[in-house]
């Protein structure tokens, strides 16, 4: 009931836009990104079967490409890339995340550092995105929830 809520909000209000990108744009090029450098996880460590459901998607060939028709697709996307993340997360070793990973860029410049601080991108690009989007939500009147971590931490006992 909550998402059909919220897609009836976005359909009602339109996009308002961060660095040019609304909303949806914004979640699609996570994702986007997000697949980009799954699948050079997948290629440089293979055997992982977290990452074993990347194999069927395409590969995006642009940042801005769009992934799917609409949110609910996006929405469902973004569930099963955030499945593949946790697992992937709890897969790795501490060798893993201090091994040299190589990887080329889209502009084509190739690479080569730590997994770990690869890892430090990836959801430092997440994190700087879904904070754009949690502004742009906002101003539409949408709740998003708690946003702070330390409220979503559970306490100790």
């Amino acid at each position: 009931m909550a998402k059909l809520l919220y897609l009836r909000r976005l359909a009602r209000w339109g996009e308002f836009c961060a660095f040019g990108l609304g909303q949806r744009g914004t979640l699609n090029h996570i994702a986007v990104a997000d697949i980009l450098w799954l699948k050079r996880m997948a290629l440089r460590l293979p055997g992982l079967a977290s990452l074993a459901p990347l194999q069927d998607m395409p590969e995006p060939t642009a940042l801005d490409q769009p992934l799917c028709a609409d949110f609910a697709a996006l929405t469902d996307l973004r569930a099963s890339l955030d499945d593949v993340i946790v697992n992937l997360s709890k897969a790795l070793s501490q060798e893993d995340l201090q091994a040299p990973f190589e990887y080329t860029s889209t502009k084509g410049i190739r690479s080569k550092k730590r997994l770990g601080e690869v890892l430090l991108h990836f959801f430092n690009h997440q994190t700087h995105h879904r904070g754009q989007v949690t502004t742009l939500f906002s101003q539409l009147g949408i709740d998003v929830g708690a946003t702070d971590l330390i409220v979503l931490i559970p306490n100790q006992p």
